[in-house]
């Protein structure tokens, strides 16, 4: 456990080592360029003084910029909030002398656009990369009672499982309500679930929840709604 800490440490010290860095020489080419520009502003001659304008008007954020752009790259792994707020107990954790590690197994990935897009664990791709047999099962909103009371039937929820114990490693949506719904995929997923503990989990009706459910039933090749 305190190997993956101290590895991932490291890891993320030379991200803020990287990311400071970085900020400080944008600082040192704000400064630099703010002055040029001010010299060009003032100037007598027209023609610097619009260019400084030109700076002015389109690129004064350029530094910022190479600042955000350079931070999601030192950054191990996404940079999601969520991510930052869990990686904080942790580090408090073992500030305070705890047993703690950094485990990404679970990270969700979450799009609120419309309709919503959700990610957890690993996609089909992912797992057969990593040498898992496994197959992915996906049900249609369209066969879910509140998805169709709210009139929003469009997506679907899939689960990646693996073949021969049915145990869930991945899960994606994409629908209404997919941030709230792939929590309770990421608890089976965390938790070494498979589909058969889901399945025989009695899910409220009519609930988008039960659109989880009814994917976990198709992955045991018996669906009722599909």
């Amino acid at each position: 456990m305190f190997q993956l800490l101290n590895n991932y440490s490291s890891e993320l010290f030379l991200g803020f080592k990287n990311t400071i860095m970085v900020s400080v020489l944008a600082l040192v080419f704000s400064l630099v360029i703010g002055s040029l520009v001010g010299i060009m502003q003032t100037s007598h001659h027209k023609g610097l003084r619009m260019l400084g304008d030109i700076y002015v008007e389109f690129f004064r954020n350029i530094p910022l910029l190479i600042i955000v752009m350079f931070f999601y790259v030192v950054v191990p792994l996404y940079a999601l909030a969520h991510k930052a707020s869990y990686e904080g107990k942790i580090a408090a954790e073992a500030i305070s002398g705890k047993a703690a590690a950094v485990d990404y197994k679970v990270m969700p990935s979450v799009a609120f656009t419309d309709p919503e897009i959700a990610s957890y664990g690993l996609t089909e791709k992912e797992a057969k990369d990593q040498g898992l047999d496994v197959k992915a099962t996906k049900f249609p909103l369209a066969g879910n009672g509140r998805a169709l009371s709210l009139n929003q039937k469009e997506g679907f929820v899939r689960l990646v499982a693996t073949k021969d114990d049915k145990v869930i490693v991945g899960a994606q949506m994409v629908g209404v309500g997919a941030s709230d719904v792939m929590a309770e995929a990421g608890l089976a997923i965390e938790a070494g679930m498979n589909a058969e503990d889901i399945a025989l989990t009695i899910h409220g009706h009519p609930s988008l929840g039960e659109s989880l459910m009814d994917t976990a039933e198709g992955v045991l090749g018996m669906p009722i709604h599909m």
